[in-house]
């Protein structure tokens, strides 16, 4: 291997790299998210759990426009209905 063909392998490495970062520059660019998705509030919050380990409570807003709630879950058995 002669010096001059380990230059033109870098030279076609490095053109072939910049090629593909242009490429990618002028890629279409994804949708943005809707406003929406920016102003909802936070679903869950203040998520707390019992000094003896056993209960779990939270506050969760159940809908878009709806109030928030207290839930308090039994954490032996987490598919059961949370007290409200």
């Amino acid at each position: 291997m002669s010096p001059t063909s380990g230059k033109k392998s870098f030279v076609a490495a490095w053109l072939a790299t910049s090629l593909g970062i242009v490429g990618l520059a002028f890629a279409e660019a994804p949708e943005p998210y809707p406003l929406d998705y920016w102003a909802l509030r936070d679903v869950i919050r203040n998520v707390q759990l019992s000094p003896e380990g056993d209960r779990l409570a939270l506050m969760k807003i159940p809908s878009k426009k709806g109030d928030p709630i207290i839930e308090v879950y039994d954490t032996s058995d987490l598919s059961k209905d949370p007290f409200r």
